[in-house]
């Protein structure tokens, strides 16, 4: 071979051959499938080296061209393990051009781009750098894209499956409810409604009502009291400002705490009025007169006379 053929053909491997770039033109598409002739050529060229890296540099050309044939036919999944099986045979850095080429048009992102980036860490010097920097960066946007696509997707998953948990819960809760409230439809007897308040509360506050009157009386007495000792001390020959302002001031004391009492007597008194209106006196249908005495059944009444009102209870014994 001809040195200058040579040289030729090593510039156009190392520097140019391309198969299956995704973004060339068809004019430079049938460039790169001159290029891979003089490709082969190269390897055919170094036909000096020694016998095992010849033999398997004629493999890795024989493996390559099988390739680059199912790369022109469409089948880049065999295309990718020819190149990848030259790549390993030979160890040249343009193969991992056609192997990041083959990736790419088989939409393995991620993978085309280590092979490109591979690509240019062992051929630093390659005069279509650029362009494969531009590609590995377009790779690495399309990349992130569909990673956070996919993130969006799983936290909709996930929020879906949240709110589907949510609506089962609530679900279950209202199921549990409802079987809780038959339960208890079904075990409660029904409960006669009573006609009024039941005595009890008449004669709770009633007693409430006597004990109050009683205090009120006490606290009044000892009010009257007190007062008349302050007026006798006070117009007596030796009164004194201050024990006749504390005999007063005690006076008044307990007259607030009469007043007080009287409050809480008329307010239970009412209450009791009240109460003795609306309970039911009557009882049972069926009820028997007590044979004992007691009272068994009251019944108030209220009466209005010449502006006065009057309250009387009777009774059944």
């Amino acid at each position: 071979m001809h040195p200058n053929v040579r040289v030729l053909s090593k510039s156009l491997v190392v520097n140019q051959v391309r198969v299956g770039y995704v973004q060339i033109k068809m004019k430079t598409y049938f460039l790169v499938l001159f290029a891979s002739a003089f490709f082969v050529l190269a390897w055919v060229g170094d036909a000096h080296a020694q016998g095992d890296s010849e033999t398997l540099d004629q493999a890795a050309r024989i493996t390559f061209l099988q390739g680059q044939e199912a790369f022109e036919a469409g089948d880049y999944e065999t295309a990718l393990a020819k190149f990848q099986q030259a790549y390993e045979l030979s160890q040249r850095p343009m193969l991992l051009f056609n192997i990041g080429s083959t990736l790419d048009r088989l939409r393995r992102d991620e993978e085309a781009l280590a092979a490109f980036e591979q690509y240019l860490a062992e051929e630093p010097e390659a005069t279509d750098r650029m362009e494969i920097e531009a590609r590995v960066r377009q790779l690495r946007t399309n990349i992130a894209a569909r990673e956070q696509e996919q993130r969006e997707r799983e936290a909709e998953a996930e929020r879906v499956r949240q709110l589907e948990a949510e609506s089962a819960r609530l679900e279950a809760e209202r199921a549990e409810e409802e079987r809780r409230r038959l339960e208890l439809e079904n075990a409660t007897p029904a409960v006669e409604e009573s006609g009024g308040m039941h005595p009890a509360i008449f004669y709770s506050l009633a007693g409430v009502t006597v004990i109050a009157g009683g205090l009120s009386v006490f606290t009044g007495l000892r009010t009257v009291s007190l007062n008349d000792d302050y007026v006798a001390y006070a117009g007596s020959m030796g009164a004194t400002l201050g024990v006749a302002q504390t005999m007063h001031d005690d006076a008044k004391k307990w007259q607030n705490i009469t007043n007080a009492l009287i409050g809480v007597t008329a307010a239970f008194g009412i209450s009791a009025v009240v109460v003795a209106i609306f309970t039911d006196w009557s009882g049972s249908d069926e009820e028997e007169p007590a044979q004992d005495g007691t009272i068994s059944s009251l019944v108030p009444s209220v009466a209005v006379a010449d502006g006065q009102l009057s309250l009387s209870l009777s009774g059944r014994f």
